[in-house]
C-alpha cells in the first residue's frame, strides 16, 4: 500500500486544541483591537486499525478559519510535529466566544452559534493523499480560553483502486440525495442541521493524470441513501466503469461506508459503429460506452435491454429514420429495465410508429436512469384509441400512442438534466418532451429547446410530461415551447 498523509481529519478522530493568549496583563486591549493567541493542537487516532491510515500529519500549509463574534480570523500552521501542532492567528481583544472550521476554504460565515461550512462537489487530491483535505470538515467551539474539541461533519467512501489508468472516479446518490453542498453545523457536535445548495454527485480526481494504486476516501455529507450509490470510474483512454447499490444505505458522521474496490466494478465495451452498437445491444445487460458518433439510420430494429448501461461521453445516435408498423413498444430500443443512459446525444431522429408506446430512446421503461442526455428530432405516432373515460395508465388496455421524446411510459425512473428541442405529435393520448406518461418518475432539472412542439390530439400533453401519475416529482425544470391538441375524427 503506497504511504499517504493528509492534513488535520481522520475518521472517527478528536482534534483537541489548547488556545493561550499573549497579552501583556498591564495592557487592557481597547474594543476592535486584535490580540495574537497560538492554539496548541492534539490529535487522537482512536480508530487507525479500522480506516488503515499510515498516520495522521499536520502540514504547515494547513489554515484553520476561526470566528470571534466579528468576523472570520485566519490561522495558520507555525509547527507542526506529527500529530501536533501549533496554530497561530489573533482574534478580536472583546471575544469571548470562539468557533473553528478546518479547512479555512470549507468555512463559509458562522450565526447564532452554528456554522456554515461547504463540501465540494469536485475533489482533487494532493500529492500522496488519499483524500482531498478541502473536503475534510472538522468543527469546534468552546469559550474563550477553554480548550477546543473538534467534531468531524463528514463521512467516507472508501475506494480501492487496483489499476494504474484510472483518471476520475464519480460518486452518485441513487436516489438524488445531497452528499455534496453547504450545510449548517453544529460546532458543538458536528451534527447537520440543514443542507442548502446540495449536490447529490460528487467527482474525485488524482494529482496528476491518474490514481496511484492504493485505498481512497471520498469526503460526503452524513444521511441516508435510501436507494443506495452508484460509483462509476473512468479511465485515461475513456472506458467507463460503474457499480450501482439499489439497498439502503447510510453515511455516519465521523464514519467510513464499505470499501468499494475498481475490480469489482462492471467495465464497458468501447462502441466505435454500428455494428458494435448492435452486438452491444444483443447482449441485453451489458455495458457501453461511445468512442464516436454513430448513424443509426433504418436498419435498425429495437431489443429489449435489462440492467445494461450506456455512457454517451458527450456522442451523438443519428439519423434513426423508420416508419414502424407494430404493436406494443418502439424506439431505439424497445422496452429498457433496471438501465441507465448517461451523457448520449439522439440528433436526426424521424421515426413514424402505430405502436402503442414510442420514444427516441425506448417505447417503455422501468426503474432506469438518463443523465444528460438530449434529444432533437421528429417522432410521430399514428396510433388512435377508443375514449374509454378512464385516465389513468394503470390497468387502461387503451393508453395506445403515448409518445414521450425519450421513453413513451415511464414506471419508477428517473430523469436528470435531460434536455428536449424536437416535434412530438400523437393521434393517442399522453405527449410529453421527456416522457408520454410520468408514473411513479422523478423528474429533475430537464429543460425544453425554444421551437420544440408537442401535439397530442386526445388529451394529456405537455412539454415536460403529458401525465404526472402515482409518486412522481418534477423539480427544477424549465420549458419552453409550443404545446397544441388539434381535433381529429
Amino acid at each position: 500500500m503506497i504511504m499517504k498523509k493528509f492534513s488535520l481529519y481522520i475518521p472517527l478522530l478528536l482534534a483537541v486544541v489548547a488556545c493561550t493568549e499573549k497579552v501583556n496583563p498591564e495592557e487592557k486591549p481597547s474594543d476592535g483591537e486584535l490580540v495574537p493567541i497560538t492554539i496548541s493542537v492534539e490529535n487522537e487516532q482512536v480508530a487507525k486499525a479500522v480506516l488503515d491510515f499510515p498516520y495522521l500529519k499536520w502540514e504547515t500549509t494547513d489554515h484553520v478559519a476561526v470566528f470571534d463574534g466579528t468576523g472570520k480570523r485566519d490561522f495558520s500552521v507555525s509547527n507542526c510535529d506529527g500529530c501536533s501542532a501549533s496554530l497561530s492567528g489573533s482574534i478580536s481583544a472583546t471575544a469571548t466566544e470562539l468557533l473553528a472550521v478546518y479547512p479555512y476554504s470549507a468555512a463559509d460565515n458562522s450565526s447564532d452559534g452554528f456554522l456554515s461550512i461547504s463540501v465540494p462537489a469536485e475533489q482533487v487530491l494532493p500529492q500522496n493523499a488519499c483524500a482531498d483535505p478541502a473536503a475534510l470538515v472538522a468543527v469546534a467551539s468552546a469559550a474563550r480560553g477553554a480548550t477546543l474539541q473538534f467534531k468531524n461533519v463528514t463521512g467516507l467512501l472508501k475506494v480501492s483502486v487496483d489499476r494504474d489508468d484510472v483518471a476520475e472516479i464519480v460518486l452518485v446518490a441513487g436516489n438524488g440525495e445531497a452528499i455534496s453542498g453547504k450545510a449548517v453545523v453544529d460546532p458543538s457536535t458536528g451534527v447537520v442541521k440543514e443542507i442548502s445548495d446540495a449536490g447529490s454527485r460528487i467527482s474525485f480526481k488524482p494529482y496528476g493524470s491518474v490514481f496511484a494504486q492504493g485505498d481512497y476516501y471520498i469526503p460526503v455529507l452524513p444521511g441516508k441513501l435510501a436507494s443506495g450509490f452508484k460509483i462509476s470510474a473512468v479511465t485515461s483512454d475513456g472506458t467507463n466503469g460503474m457499480r450501482a447499490t439499489t439497498s439502503d444505505n447510510t453515511i455516519q458522521r465521523n464514519g467510513a461506508l464499505s470499501n468499494i474496490k475498481l475490480s469489482d466494478i462492471n467495465w464497458s465495451t468501447t462502441i466505435l459503429d454500428l455494428a458494435q452498437l448492435k452486438a452491444w445491444a444483443a447482449q441485453g445487460n451489458a455495458y457501453g460506452t461511445l468512442g464516436d458518433d454513430i448513424t443509426i439510420g433504418s436498419d435498425w430494429t429495437p431489443v429489449a435491454l435489462n440492467g445494461a448501461v450506456l455512457f454517451g461521453n458527450g456522442h451523438k445516435l443519428t439519423g434513426f429514420v423508420k416508419d414502424a408498423v407494430n404493436q406494443g413498444e418502439y424506439g431505439l430500443f424497445s422496452v429498457v429495465e433496471n438501465c441507465t443512459f448517461e451523457d448520449i446525444e439522439l440528433t436526426g431522429f424521424n421515426i413514424t410508429s402505430t405502436n402503442q408506446f414510442l420514444g427516441g430512446l425506448a417505447g417503455s421503461a422501468k426503474n432506469s436512469t438518463f443523465s444528460n442526455c438530449s434529444f432533437d428530432g421528429k417522432l410521430q405516432c399514428t396510433a388512435k384509441v377508443s375514449w374509454s373515460g378512464r385516465s389513468s395508465v394503470t390497468g387502461d388496455a387503451n393508453n395506445f400512442g403515448v409518445t414521450g421524446g425519450f421513453v413513451g411510459l415511464s414506471d419508477g425512473c428517473t430523469f436528470d438534466g435531460c434536455t428536449y428541442g424536437g416535434v412530438l405529435a400523437s393521434l393517442g393520448k399522453g405527449t410529453g418532451g421527456i416522457c408520454g406518461f410520468a408514473k411513479d418518475t422523478h423528474i429533475k432539472d430537464c429543460t425544453t429547446v425554444i421551437g420544440c412542439e408537442v401535439y397530442c390530439c386526445y388529451h394529456c400533453a405537455g412539454l415536460i410530461t403529458g401525465a404526472v401519475i402515482g409518486d412522481s416529482v418534477i423539480e427544477g425544470c424549465s420549458a419552453e415551447g409550443f404545446v397544441g391538441c388539434p381535433s381529429t375524427t
